[in-house]
């Protein structure tokens, strides 16, 4: 996730706002507390136009 928001050049609140996630939770998902939920990585690959595959 950490890699992903990098190289977006998003904040980790801009990375929330985009995915409609609070930022405690992104931070969450970058230190490995939480994996993202099958929504939340539904979320982010259309957010970011990734591959379907891409957070498996």
């Amino acid at each position: 996730m950490r890699k992903l928001r990098y190289l977006s050049g998003l904040s980790q609140i801009e990375f929330g706002k985009k995915v409609n996630r609070k930022v405690i939770t992104v931070g969450q998902w970058e230190r490995g507390i939480f994996n993202p939920s099958l929504p939340s990585k539904r979320k982010i690959i259309k957010a970011f136009n990734l591959p379907k595959n891409y957070l498996d």
